[in-house]
């Protein structure tokens, strides 16, 4: 589970699913856009509380709906994982 946008102005995080099979999330918190951060093993709003699994899923905390989920291509052969 890491970040992966360098800083950048959409927030975007990997999580390893498998060896050579990642999930993508947009950090945006779905409630009011906040950067979600990540806590531990999984993802936590810092404005108002919302805790989604690392699979985006909302888990508690402030309702709302899950982590927008990107698509996530993983090319072993050369290391690359691509975001879109």
């Amino acid at each position: 589970l890491a970040r992966v946008d360098g800083g950048g102005s959409s927030p975007v995080a990997a999580v390893r699913v498998a060896d050579a099979q990642y999930a993508a999330f947009s950090l945006g918190c779905p409630h009011q856009g906040a950067t979600v951060g990540i806590s531990g093993s999984a993802f936590r709003c810092p404005q108002h509380g919302a805790m989604f699994d690392a699979d985006g899923s909302w888990v508690g905390g402030q309702r709302t709906s899950n982590l927008h989920a990107l698509t996530a291509q993983f090319d072993a052969a050369n290391g690359i994982l691509t975001i879109t």
